[in-house]
């Protein structure tokens, strides 16, 4: 197949679409979770892609903007636009439509467009009521452990900011992607594979009676090539598939049904486990739950129909989807967390979650904000939604989110209301996410995990009530903004940053950046240096505690696509990779083309800038090892280029690079080998690492090894494992690791620390010296206290 690039992909499907010789493509609500992909997905296949939407957020923007996607900051047509895709939201009446009907522009909803280009690839089509978009990020992330080649759509963020929500390949005939019944377009796709997650009512304006959503369903499952995919304990599902050739049908989800099954843990935590070659497995679920114990197990039926290998603890740094059971906040006061369960069937699997989270914070109360999404499902389900609702301790509603639904009675925040009253629950109605914002309390009395619940706008209200809750909220000012700074780079203050480690402990950063390149960065240090304000370099976040009282400087972190470049150059053999590479995607390139040496690297939880800094290690190998030169910027804003022979490095330290921000580097391969020989090598680490270190949220290790033995042997043999304050504890499983069991402060953490230390010099006469970094402070401050 052709490579994409300049020219467009010819095997795409579109030619039985668009008009001949359509090149230009503009976007109408371009920011929405199916549009955004969708516009990367094009782009990368060669079309030049336009776009606008009135609601365009940041992190869309970062990735429309790095794969080349044009952005409008108005809503007008450009100029020779051959083709205006839109989403189903806007109605015809929209302004955009309205123009491209004046200029007889062809205009195609997302699903329809999405629906051709797959109609020539073999087709992965994740469907269900809800569920979609996790299991097809679980999906994507098993699939890219594995090495397998493929082209994806997802229909939301990755939590991080750092794996891309598209991503097109033209080298591959596979591509993932959620197909949405919502709007009658499902019934345009012809998939290789279905996997079905559930088969819960929906969407009642398109479907009347359950039954015309199931024979929906059963068209599609007849209109696939391949096998249909069936969760094996949903009734619904199982008697549809009687009407389906057998020899299609697979089952997974119950033992029995397929090689992987899921049971509960005596913690409450759900486990995968199953059989692969012989060997028993057994596996973590991302998030613990039921739920994502499903959709886990769905994901290892699409692992055994591609005939891929079984990996243990696949998702361990699997970084979880945007909305949905994401952590926005941890203090003793308050919880928040977000989610986009926006039907009954999403409440009741989100439930359990929120109840676990809620006892592992040690919090009095769980308190719900919902908004409701479609005047048509709210009316529909009122009596569900009030049922699930009233389990909350207490409950607060938006407006209900229209998604261009005229107002229908029965269906708004008010008939919700009353529902939840006649079951003896009082449900306060906050109205728009502004009024809501002046209304919910800006101090906490009660110590409660706060669960703000649905689809719309309602994450906007999260994201602020949790920078007021966190005693410092963050915002964008353009007022403190570096003069002559690009409108690309990211700027904020007040930034947490707990979530930004692998840790999870800590706070805010006085001031936050994401540079858009080598000029804003350079711009930015310069800032720095004149205000007298310390900076700290963030890569992955993993090597360090952030302290209680965050960082009282310049936090930046290289996360734009610019930094991201991974370039093998043939002569002279080397890689340049630029400083905010994750070390794990370099590894998978130059395993895709055989370049090996790089094995060691796949399981250190850096970008190749952070790695640098402190010569990061793994598996007896060492990022030096394969390191040519280094580009770097001074503090005081100077760019120079050393060879490795002209760098200070050893244990854990580059010395130029503690003064210094790393830019890129030119890496060099030990030799060349057969990326099949790379992959077992990968798969011998992987398996190694999991058996070895903790599956749970950590620093890493936390201290340096003395001469002549181990941390981690000292601590053990002092019988520390497992000991901890508060929510921190030592890990039973490598004894140099603290991590995080669920809402640890950083304060918990330096206070095991502290313990540690103490203990282990009390029984074996040694201090033991933290390895990991404390922005903002000294070890030895702290430990002195």
């Amino acid at each position: 197949m052709k490579e994409a690039g300049n020219q467009i992909v010819e095997e795409n499907g579109l030619g039985t679409l668009f008009p001949k010789n359509t090149r230009r493509l503009f976007f109408a609500g371009v920011s929405g979770m199916g549009m955004g992909p969708l516009a990367i997905v094009l782009k990368q296949a060669g079309y030049e892609v336009f776009g606008y939407d009135k609601e365009l957020s940041s992190a869309s923007r970062k990735w429309l903007e790095a794969s080349g996607v044009i952005l409008s900051e108005e809503p007008v047509l450009p100029a020779e636009v051959d083709v205006v895709i839109h989403s189903s939201a806007l109605r015809r009446e929209h302004p955009l439509l309205q123009a491209a009907e004046k200029k007889a522009l062809p205009v195609f909803r997302r699903g329809e467009v999405l629906a051709a280009f797959t109609r020539t690839r073999k087709l992965i089509a994740v469907v269900g009521s809800h569920g979609k978009t996790t299991t097809t990020g679980l999906l994507v992330h098993y699939l890219e452990k594995a090495g397998f080649s493929f082209s994806y759509l997802m229909g939301a963020l990755f939590q991080g900011g750092e794996k891309p929500p598209a991503r097109f390949c033209a080298e591959s005939e596979w591509l993932i992607a959620e197909v949405d019944e919502s709007d009658g377009t499902i019934e345009d796709f012809y998939p290789e594979i279905t996997l079905v997650l559930n088969l819960d009512w929906d969407h009642c304006d398109q479907y009347p009676a359950p039954e015309d959503l199931g024979e929906t369903f059963r068209r599609l499952w007849d209109r696939t090539r391949g096998g249909v995919i069936v969760p094996g304990d949903c009734s619904h599902c199982r008697e549809l598939a009687k009407s389906v050739p057998f020899e299609k049908i697979k089952y997974y989800g119950r033992e029995g049904d397929s090689a992987a099954w899921a049971v509960e843990g005596e913690t409450g935590d759900w486990i995968l486990c199953g059989q692969w070659e012989g060997e028993d497995f057994k596996s973590s679920v991302p998030g613990g739950g039921r739920f994502n114990a499903r959709n886990s197990l769905a994901v290892l039926a699409i692992r055994e129909a591609l005939h891929l290998p079984l990996f243990a603890d696949a998702w361990a740094d699997f970084p979880g989807i945007r909305r949905r059971q994401e952590i926005l906040l941890q203090s003793p006061e308050c919880w928040v967390v977000s989610d986009y369960a926006h039907h009954p069937g999403e409440l009741a699997a989100l439930w359990p979650w929120l109840r676990s989270l809620q006892g592992q914070a040690g919090l009095a109360e769980l308190r719900v904000v919902f908004q409701s999404h479609r005047y048509t499902r709210t009316r529909q389900f009122c009596a569900d939604f009030a049922r699930l609702l009233a389990r909350a301790d207490k409950v607060y509603l938006l407006e209900t989110y229209a998604a261009s639904e005229p107002f229908l009675p029965g269906g708004g925040a008010e008939d919700l209301a009353q529902a939840l009253k006649a079951l003896g629950t009082k449900a306060e109605v906050l109205g728009s996410v502004r009024e809501a914002e002046e209304k919910l309390p800006k101090n906490l009395s009660n110590e409660a995990l706060w669960a703000f619940v649905g689809a719309g706008d309602i994450e906007k209200l999260a994201e602020r009530m949790a920078g007021h809750w966190s005693g410092s909220s963050t915002r964008v000012s353009e007022e403190s903004r570096p003069l002559g700074m690009s409108s690309e780079t990211l700027w904020r203050e007040y930034e947490p940053l707990a979530h930004k480690t692998t840790l999870r402990v800590g706070g805010a950063a006085r001031y936050y950046a994401e540079p858009s390149g080598e000029a804003d960065l350079a711009l930015l240090l310069k800032w720095a240096s004149r205000q007298g304000c310390p900076v700290f370099p963030l890569g992955r976040g993993s090597n360090l505690v952030i302290p209680p009282e965050g960082f009282p400087g310049l936090v930046f972190r290289l996360n734009h696509e610019a930094w991201r470049r991974i370039e093998f150059e043939e002569e002279p053999g080397l890689i340049r990779v630029g400083a905010g590479a994750r070390l794990r995607k370099v590894c998978g390139e130059a395993c895709r083309r055989g370049w090996g040496g790089f094995e060691f690297l796949e399981g250190i939880p850096a970008t190749l800038g952070g790695a640098l800094r402190m010569n990061a290690g793994a598996m007896g190998g060492w990022v030096f090892d394969v390191v040519e030169k280094v580009a770097f910027l001074t503090l005081a804003g100077e760019k120079k280029v050393l060879r490795r022979t002209d760098l200070t490095y050893g244990y854990r330290h580059c010395r130029e690079l503690t003064v210094a921000v790393a830019l890129e580097a030119w890496l060099r391969p030990p030799g060349r080998e057969e990326s099949e020989n790379i992959r077992l090598k990968l798969q011998e680490y992987m398996q190694k690492r999991t058996k070895s270190q903790p599956k749970e949220p950590s620093a890493g290790c936390i201290f340096k090894n003395p001469e002549g033995t181990s941390a981690g042997k000292l601590i053990d043999e002092s019988g520390l494992k497992g000991r901890a304050v508060g929510a921190a504890a030592v890990s039973p499983v490598h004894a140099n690791f603290i991590v995080n069991r669920g809402g640890a402060t950083a304060e918990e953490v330096i206070a095991l620390v502290r313990e540690v230390r103490q203990e282990v010099f009390q029984r074996k006469g040694v201090w033991l010296e933290p390895e990991v970094h404390l922005p903002g402070s000294t070890w030895e401050e702290v430990l002195k206290s």
